[in-house]
């Protein structure tokens, strides 16, 4: 799995190795975003690989905003937490519950009329009924 091997490049960006462009403050949120990651990916669990990367990547963002880490180390950071989570596999949708169609009973064909039909006088015959 990529992101494994990603994960080590992702601690040392944020670790480094001095030289002013993240504050010793930064630099311990930063690892502990890190490490949750690293650990994510070691459990195989995707769904904490996406959380913990996004958590870092919100802490890079908030850090360089503020100014505790530069903005070339942050782009580092962001670029090897986003390698981590391109290699995550994308989650799986829940299938949606079937629903049994409903079986709809047919209405009862109506029923013949039992009346007579009415004839009516015209007036012509002698045997029409009037009734």
């Amino acid at each position: 799995m990529r992101a494994l091997l990603a994960l080590p490049l992702a601690l040392v960006l944020v670790a480094g190795c001095g030289g002013g462009d993240l504050s010793a403050s930064a630099e311990a949120v930063l690892k502990k975003d890190a490490a949750a990651v690293a650990a994510a990916a070691r459990a195989g669990d995707g769904a904490a690989v996406r959380t913990a990367v996004a958590t870092l990547q919100a802490h890079v963002a908030a850090q360089v905003k503020s100014g505790a880490v530069s903005r070339e180390r942050g782009a580092r950071v962001l670029a090897a937490a986003a390698m981590v989570a391109s290699d995550v596999p994308a989650p799986t949708p829940s299938p949606s519950p079937s629903v049994a169609p409903v079986q709809t009973k047919a209405p009862a064909p109506a029923k013949p009329s039992k009346k007579r039909p009415r004839w009516k006088d015209h007036g012509d015959d002698e045997g029409d009924r009037d009734d």
